[in-house]
């Protein structure tokens, strides 16, 4: 068996949010609600990793991540609710892999793959996106940064008992992250 990449679809999305029961304290996991929600507003930037085999249609969701749009240039406790379409930040609400499939690079090869459909996507026109963000708990910091993702600070966000770090991916050259601090809210860019 193989590991597949495909966008969830509505008929998955109850078993992306048992994953995300498995993988989150109560009082960070999102409602089942807040999942129909970001597969109907974002269903591509919902992707999940299956395992089954390409040729038949039994594939077996393992794992997911799950995103919106904001036009913030930070995550806030706004942009973790909401979704703006069009806008030019990615931000991740959750990665989640059932736990045993994890330690596996399930997790690795999935946030690739998820940046990899990103950056066509900026390359082929159809989305301007400049970057993406996600929130972490120190001790998933370095994983973040295996796949490519800077750490800017410590946020304000508050979302269960422990504090979170913003990271980010840029996707926009332009994209000045390191001259900006994890409050600032207007865009930087080299040169101008």
């Amino acid at each position: 068996m193989s590991v597949i990449y495909n966008y969830v679809s509505a008929d998955d999305v109850l078993d992306a949010h048992m994953i995300e029961m498995s993988s989150f304290p109560f009082d960070e996991a999102a409602s089942l609600e807040k999942f129909r929600s970001r597969q109907a507003q974002a269903p591509d930037l919902f992707l999940g990793a299956y395992l089954g085999e390409p040729a038949t249609s039994s594939l077996t969701l393992i794992g997911y991540v799950c995103s919106t749009l904001s036009p913030s240039l930070t995550l806030t406790h706004s942009s973790m609710f909401t979704h703006v379409p069009n806008s030019s930040s990615v931000c991740v609400h959750a990665v989640a892999i059932l736990p045993p499939y994890r330690r596996k690079c399930i997790a690795s090869n999935l946030m690739r793959e998820y940046i990899s459909r990103l950056e066509s996507a900026c390359a082929e026109g159809s989305v301007s996106y400049k970057q993406v963000l996600l929130l972490s708990h120190e001790d998933l910091r370095s994983f973040y940064k295996s796949v490519g993702f800077e750490f800017i600070g410590k946020s304000d966000v508050q979302h269960g008992l422990l504090p979170w770090y913003e990271m980010c991916k840029v996707l926009d050259p332009e994209l000045d992250v390191m001259n900006r601090t994890v409050n600032e809210k207007t865009l930087s860019l080299s040169g101008k």
